[in-house]
This record gives structure tokens, C-alpha cells and sequence, in this order.
């Protein structure tokens, strides 16, 4: 019996967060779309150390999107993973990080490591080492 209301509930948050998710989705695609109208820099205003804010260069902001965790849910977890999940599906880049990637001895530096870990370094692929081996016995 406790499965069955288990399960239920997880079908009505699922169904709760569905249409959240897509409104975050309607959201990241809306902005990405208005930065990318707003025209790509030059070489030189891109490289510069401080740049001049044009009308194109203070709208190159990546889309960010900053969800917090509430102790006391359980199903937070859950709930950020399908997030997770659905943009994906979406063609939208996603990086977790957790209060654990910052650290009084380094700031956002472990942040920011770990950001670039996830969307630098490929996950290996098992099909990839399968590939890797097989070009590498011939």
C-alpha cells in the first residue's frame, strides 16, 4: 500500500514540475535568443581586458540559472534531476554544483573548477573505449 501512494506522489510532483520545467526551458531559450540577436563582438572588443559595454557586449551573459536547495524537502533531489533531465533533452548545457564546490581556502575557484569539468571534460563513454581499443589492436 505505501508503494501505491509512493508512487502517486511522485506521478503528481512529476506532473506539478512539468509544466515549471518548461517554462524554465521557454525561459533559458528566450534569453539565449535575445543574446544571440544582439550581434557577436570583434576580435578586438572580445580580447580587450576590460571591455567597453556596447549595445552587444553587455548582453553577452550565458543563461544562468541559480536553484537553491530546501533542507526540509525530500523530493529536492528527485526534482533536480528531472530538471536536470528535461533540459537536456533540450539542448540546454547543465552543470550541478552544491555549497561542497566552494571553500574559505579557494572561493568560486573549486567552483568554477567544477563547472569547467563538467561541461570541458567528456564523461567516458563505454562505446568509446570499446572504439579506442579496437583501433588500437589493429
Amino acid at each position: 500500500v505505501w508503494s501505491k501512494i509512493e508512487k502517486t506522489i511522485e506521478n503528481v510532483l512529476r506532473d506539478s514540475n512539468s509544466k515549471v520545467f518548461s517554462g524554465i526551458h521557454d525561459w533559458i531559450r528566450e534569453s539565449f535568443e535575445s543574446i544571440r540577436s544582439s550581434g557577436a563582438l570583434s576580435l578586438l572588443e572580445a580580447v580587450r581586458s576590460y571591455p567597453v559595454l556596447t549595445q552587444a557586449s553587455s548582453k553577452q551573459l550565458f543563461t544562468a540559472l541559480v536553484l537553491t536547495r530546501n533542507l526540509e524537502m525530500v523530493d529536492d533531489l528527485l526534482t533536480f534531476e528531472e530538471l536536470h533531465l528535461q533540459l537536456k533533452s533540450q539542448g540546454c548545457h547543465v552543470a550541478k554544483l552544491s555549497s561542497t564546490d566552494f571553500s574559505a581556502k579557494n572561493g568560486v575557484g573549486d567552483c568554477l573548477r567544477g563547472l569547467l569539468r563538467q561541461f570541458v571534460m567528456p564523461t567516458i563513454d563505454v562505446a568509446d573505449v570499446t572504439i579506442l581499443a579496437s583501433w588500437f589492436r589493429e
